[in-house]
C-alpha cells in the first residue's frame, strides 16, 4: 500500500462512514448493511486504482489544479497572460463535393441502408394474395374457420 492510496482511502472511506453513522445509528442492521456496502465500493475503487487518483488529487499531485484559499495569492505561472498568443488558423476544406451549379440547391443525400438489411434480390417471386401472372393456379385456401 503507498501513501496516495491510503490518504484517498480516507478521504473516500471516513467521511462515508461517519454520515452512515449519523443518519444509520438507530437501525444497527441497515448500518452494518451500509458498511458492507462501502467496503465493497471502497474494494473496487482500489483494484481499479481511484483511490490512488484520488489520494494524488487531495495532496496536489499529478498536475491537479487546488485553487488558493482567500488568503493566498496564486503563484505568476499559474496567472493567465496579458494577451494570448496569435495563431493563424488554416483555410477551411469544402465539406462535400457538388456537382449542383451554383444557384441551384445540392441534391438531397442517398440514406444509408441499414446493415442488417438485405438488398431485395430482382427476381423475387409476387406475395401469395396476388395472382401468378403465367397463369398457373395457386392451391385453394380454405374460409376461416368460425368458432
Amino acid at each position: 500500500m503507498n501513501e496516495d492510496l491510503l490518504i484517498g482511502l480516507a478521504a473516500t472511506g471516513v467521511p462515508l462512514l461517519v454520515l452512515g453513522y449519523l443518519f444509520l445509528r438507530r437501525n444497527p442492521a441497515i448500518f452494518r448493511f451500509f458498511v458492507a456496502l462501502v467496503l465493497v465500493g471502497l474494494g473496487y475503487l482500489a483494484v481499479t486504482d481511484a483511490l490512488s487518483d484520488i489520494g494524488r488529487i487531495v495532496q496536489g499531485k499529478d498536475g491537479a489544479v487546488v485553487r488558493p484559499t482567500a488568503g493566498e495569492t496564486a503563484p505568476p505561472a499559474a496567472q493567465a497572460p496579458a494577451e494570448p498568443p496569435a495563431v493563424e488558423q488554416p483555410a477551411a476544406a469544402p465539406l462535400a463535393p457538388t456537382d449542383a451549379p451554383v444557384g441551384e440547391p445540392a441534391p438531397a443525400p442517398v440514406e444509408a441502408q441499414p446493415q442488417d438489411a438485405e438488398p431485395e434480390p430482382e427476381n423475387m417471386p409476387p406475395p401469395a394474395d396476388t395472382e401468378p401472372s403465367d397463369g398457373a393456379t395457386q392451391p385453394e385456401t380454405l374460409p376461416p374457420a368460425n368458432p
